[in-house]
């Protein structure tokens, strides 16, 4: 495992520290020496093994996927290796961690082992598979806070994708104002700040009547999100966590900017689509693209008069 063991070592660092063990004691624990365990963490070990990483990750009661990403800044792109050719836009740290662990577990028609693990994870335990034989123990101080943070992470990443959503919605549904696709309008929409402000009034005077209450519906959706995703912002950083999203080119690119790329811009033309090139070949001419009137009749049928909206029950 040659993947920057640096980074893994510097946060083996902080996990041991954050348990109050030397070392020494997380050599003994993890049945490595103590060279072994300052080599990685120091940066001059040049690669480490996966039984290595499990030995450590086991010792700690961390999950291993807290060593191998920056759980601590979740939105943020994860660099992996590309394809020679491929553009380089990067999954999202948190999709990284999704991807590794398998974390939505299906349990198909065994409910009773479904209850079971939700049991077990109200408990706050961890479940290890050695040789048939299963061991139960409680996380630490180190395994808690990485749990937390991949929590957190994945609360940040679904109330983000949400806010994304019904902006995009909004947007969607401003086309039938002419008034709407402002500067002023999109700048208050990204900061979470449309509602109640003159642009809002005039989106709303554009529109038809019947759609009026629809358009109203959405941007009191949106302030919502917007709300619920500051708090779990300021939730996130208590646990030392960053939510801000950052990374290298594209930036972090998570499923829900992959559709909207494919479905999200349905006023565009085909060509202005294929000339983004992020996406595989072939997609932005496939059944899987909307357009705008396809939209706008989606949009009427959730958040009308019988519609209930976009998961208005709070996350």
């Amino acid at each position: 495992m040659a993947q920057d063991v640096e980074s893994i070592g510097r946060r083996l660092s902080l996990y041991r520290k954050e348990e109050g063990w030397s070392a020494q004691r997380l050599a003994d624990e993890s049945g490595l020496t103590r060279s072994v365990i300052t080599n990685i963490e120091n940066g001059r070990r040049s690669d480490m093994t996966v039984d290595e990483l499990l030995a450590v990750s086991a010792a700690l009661r961390i999950p291993p996927a807290a060593l191998l990403f920056p759980i601590e800044h979740p939105l943020s792109a994860h660099e992996i290796h590309e394809p020679e050719g491929q553009p380089g836009a990067h999954p999202r740290v948190i999709e990284s961690v999704d991807w590794l662990s398998g974390s939505d577990a299906d349990y198909g028609d065994d409910d009773e082992l479904a209850e079971f693990m939700r049991e077990l994870e109200a408990l706050d335990a961890v479940v290890l598979y050695p040789i048939g034989a299963t061991v139960f123990a409680t996380y630490g101080k180190a395994g808690r806070k990485a749990r937390a943070l991949i929590r957190g992470g994945r609360l940040l990443a679904r109330l983000q994708d949400r806010a994304d959503r019904l902006a995009r919605d909004i947007r969607i549904f401003g086309k039938l104002s002419p008034d709407a696709d402002t500067e002023e309008f999109n700048e208050l929409l990204n900061q979470g700040a449309l509602m109640g402000s003159p642009p809002a009034d005039a989106f709303l005077d554009g529109l038809d009547e019947d759609d009026r209450p629809i358009a109203s519906r959405l941007m009191r959706a949106h302030q919502a999100a917007e709300s619920n995703l500051r708090d779990a912002q300021a939730s996130f950083r208590l646990l030392g966590g960053d939510p801000r999203p950052s990374g290298v080119f594209m930036g972090a690119v998570s499923p829900r900017w992959v559709m909207n790329v494919v479905q999200g811009g349905p006023h565009e033309s085909l060509a202005e689509l294929e000339a983004r090139g992020h996406i595989a070949e072939g997609v932005v001419s496939s059944p899987l693209r909307v357009y705008w009137e396809d939209q706008v009749e989606r949009i009427r049928s959730e958040w009308g008069a019988h519609g209930n909206g976009l998961d208005q029950a709070a996350p």
